[in-house]
C-alpha cells in the first residue's frame, strides 16, 4: 500500500502542480502573492541566519497538504524512533533561471528526519526552525547537504550556495533554499541525492527538473538508485 501511494504522490508531483516555480505553499488560491525567487534571496540575506520565518511563500512548491503526513510531532526534545514514521520521502525543485544564469533549488525535507540525521553525525539538540535553534545549526544542515545532496553542470562537479532556510506551514518541515551561479547555459544536468538514506532504508527524494527552454522532468531516488542524469 505504501508504494501504490508512493507513486501516486510521484504521479501527481508531475500532473497535478504539486511542485510549481510560483506556487502557494498553503494550496489554493491562498492569500501570500507569489514571490520571485530573487526577492526571496534578497529577504534571506537580510535577515539574521537564524530567523525561524521568512515571507517566501513563492517558493512554497505546490500544497503541501496534497503530501502524504507523518504521524510524528515536531520540535520534540526526544525524536521518534523511524518505525513511528509512515512515509519517509523528501521533494525539491530545481529550476534553471537563464535571466540570472543560475540553478535556484527550493528542498523541502522533514524536520526531525533530518534532525534525526545530524544526531547521528554529532549534532544533537539543534532545535532547528525554533526560537531555540543553535547558533551553528545551519552550517551543520548545509554541511549535511553538501554531502548527500551534489551536482554537476555540463560536466562538471558544482558547489552551490545555502541561501536559507524557513519552516514549513505546518511546523513540520523545513525549507533550503540553494543556488549555483554563474551557469550561462545548461546542457547537461546530474544530480547525486542520497539524502537521510543512511537513516531510513525506504526514503524515497523526488526532484522536479525546469531546464531551458521550459523543459520539465521528474527525477526519483531510492537506495541503490541515487544518480540521475538530464541532457538538453
Amino acid at each position: 500500500m505504501k508504494t501504490i501511494l508512493f507513486y501516486c504522490a510521484a504521479i501527481g508531483f508531475v500532473h497535478f502542480g504539486w511542485i510549481s516555480p510560483l506556487g502557494d505553499s498553503r494550496g489554493g488560491a491562498g492569500n501570500a502573492r507569489p514571490v520571485p525567487y530573487a526577492e526571496c534571496r534578497e529577504n534571506l540575506s537580510s535577515l539574521n541566519r537564524t530567523a525561524t520565518t521568512i515571507s517566501c511563500a513563492g517558493l512554497g512548491l505546490g500544497p503541501l497538504h496534497q503530501w502524504p503526513r507523518k504521524t510524528v510531532k515536531p520540535f520534540t526534545s526526544g525524536l521518534p524512533a523511524p518505525s513511528d514514521h509512515d512515509f519517509h520521502v523528501s521533494k525539491c525543485l530545481v529550476e534553471y533561471n537563464e535571466g540570472e544564469q543560475a540553478l535556484q533549488v527550493s528542498l523541502h525535507l522533514f524536520i526531525d528526519d533530518l534532525e534525526e540525521a545530524l544526531r547521528r553525525q554529532g549534532a544533537d539538540d539543534l532545535f532547528l526552525c525554533t526560537p531555540k535553534e543553535h547558533k551553528q545549526a545551519e552550517q551543520h544542515v548545509y554541511r549535511y547537504l553538501q554531502q548527500h545532496f551534489r551536482f554537476v553542470v555540463n560536466g562538471s562537479p558544482r558547489d552551490y550556495t545555502f541561501i536559507g532556510k524557513e519552516v514549513s506551514e505546518d511546523l513540520m518541515a523545513v525549507w533550503c533554499y540553494l543556488e549555483i551561479a554563474g551557469v550561462s547555459s545548461l546542457k547537461t544536468l546530474q544530480v547525486s541525492n542520497d539524502l537521510l538514506m543512511e537513516v531510513f532504508d525506504d526514503q524515497k527524494n523526488l526532484a522536479s527538473i525546469n531546464g531551458p527552454g521550459g523543459k520539465q522532468g521528474l527525477m526519483l531516488f531510492q537506495k541503490g538508485d541515487t544518480v540521475k542524469k538530464v541532457q538538453y
